[in-house]
């Protein structure tokens, strides 16, 4: 599809920055928010489950894919994130499929808040629906723009929940919270030993 080649042009001239990855480390990291604010070095506190989903996906399920899966899922995860839910679905679901790929079922129906935010505001204007279609360029560049500036401010940790079970990392981890858990309940139980002594 010609119209999906242009679009993959443009944002591959961006050339937009990988998100860096962390690994998870149990005497630093919240087990459950995989977000990790560079500048003030923390994770934010998460309700967002599509934004969790989003974390996984690129730290996980597009790792080494395709650039263009990869491209073809920012940009629909950008014009999701800001409700333009009709934006290109024709050439992004065509880059998809080349890749064995579907353009939903990455999120549920209802999702929002699928990116997190960042210091430098979007400089377009949100077009609606049917104008969008006719300023592509705009939002393809606003998408890499907002991208890249992801790149810049978050860092992705590889939370327990996106760990491969049968990984050595995450047997360590299962390993090292046993040992915490056993290491508790000896303290209770020289507690209570000493408790009932003294009585």
């Amino acid at each position: 599809m010609k119209n999906w080649d242009k679009i993959y042009n443009l944002w591959q001239e961006q050339n937009v920055p990988e998100i860096k990855i962390r690994k998870f480390d149990i005497t630093k990291h919240n087990y459950y928010y995989p977000w990790f604010y560079i500048k003030s070095k923390y994770q934010p506190f998460i309700e967002s489950n599509p934004l969790i989903d989003t974390a996984y996906h690129v730290s996980n399920y597009l790792l080494g894919s395709d650039s263009e899966l990869v491209a073809a899922y920012k940009i629909y995860a950008f014009v999701r994130h800001y409700c333009l839910y009709d934006f290109l679905t024709e050439e992004l679901n065509f880059a998809m499929n080349k890749q064995g790929k579907n353009l939903y079922g990455w999120w549920n129906g209802n999702a929002k808040n699928l990116l997190p935010s960042t210091e430098r505001p979007i400089s377009l204007i949100i077009f609606n629906q049917s104008q969008s279609k006719y300023n592509w360029k705009e939002v393809i560049l606003e998408a890499a723009r907002y991208w890249n500036q992801i790149a810049v401010e978050w860092e992705i940790i590889i939370i327990p929940d996106f760990m491969d079970r049968n990984s050595e990392e995450y047997e360590n981890l299962q390993n090292f919270v046993k040992k915490q858990s056993e290491q508790r309940e000896y303290q209770q139980y020289l507690s209570l030993e000493a408790k009932f002594e003294n009585e």
